[in-house]
């Protein structure tokens, strides 16, 4: 039988952005209007690592933050910030689908031009999706949550984003896959760079340790609590 996770288990907030991939679907290219309209999250976990829990963005008006990203988000050309390619418009958020949408809106210089072509001629096919994790529980094994306000639990192991928000649409040539199109982006095998220095500067680990080491210290990173997190910062700024 699963265990029901308290409420006072440990929450953390993430420091690198959550990134999924999404299909651009012909249908829904408006040639017209230089639109395009995408589904870019669900609730179908996302695996950033093969060592790690599935992250689960959880789709209620509680957790999802989609107003700030449409008054202040931007759609790139492949993650290059000196090519601002575009907008997000039409945010919103389908709590009965567990999924959220949006319309990218293509400016009209030449290299929105050019990259609004591709996307027309079918050559351009995949936006990545990149999100702001503010809250997490983590559920172990036989763990499960149930979500406020439905009639629904999320079993474990999985790390439930309980708070989160859109950051940046980017346009890239990466394939997709099911649920909205989200396709997943490559497995990291070893530990990634701004992971390890995260776990350093925290003291956590050393410089030279095994890579079993580094991910035990990254599992227990993200068992802690918040205020856990929040101290260490403090106390990184405030030390020589």
């Amino acid at each position: 039988m699963a265990k029901t996770a308290k409420r006072s288990a440990a929450t953390t907030r993430l420091e690198k952005p959550i990134e999924s991939f999404v299909a651009i679907r012909k249908e829904d290219v408006n040639a017209e209007k230089r639109t395009v309209r995408v589904s870019f999250s669900s609730e179908e976990p996302i695996r950033d690592f093969p060592w790690m829990p599935p992250f689960i963005l959880l789709h209620t008006r509680s957790a999802f933050r989609g107003k700030e990203f449409e008054a202040m988000g931007s759609v790139l050309f492949n993650h290059n910030i000196d090519r601002i390619v575009g907008h997000p418009v039409n945010v919103e958020l389908d709590e009965e689908g567990h999924r959220a949408t949006a319309e990218i809106v293509f400016d009209k210089d030449p290299d929105s031009e050019a990259a609004f072509q591709k996307v027309l001629s079918g050559s351009l096919k995949g936006v990545s999706v990149r999100y702001r994790a503010e809250e997490t529980l983590r559920l172990d094994e036989k763990q499960s949550w149930s979500v406020p306000g439905g009639n629904r639990s999320i079993k474990g192991p999985a790390i439930v984003v309980r708070k989160w928000t859109p950051l940046e649409f980017s346009l890239t040539p990466i394939p997709a896959d099911r649920s909205v199109g989200v396709g997943r982006e490559l497995k990291e095998e070893v530990m990634p760079e701004w992971l390890r220095k995260a776990l350093i500067e925290r003291g956590l680990v050393k410089e030279g340790d095994s890579e079993e080491a580094m991910q035990a210290a990254a599992e227990r990173y993200l068992k802690e609590p918040a205020s856990t997190t929040r101290g260490r910062r403090r106390q990184a700024r405030t030390n020589p």
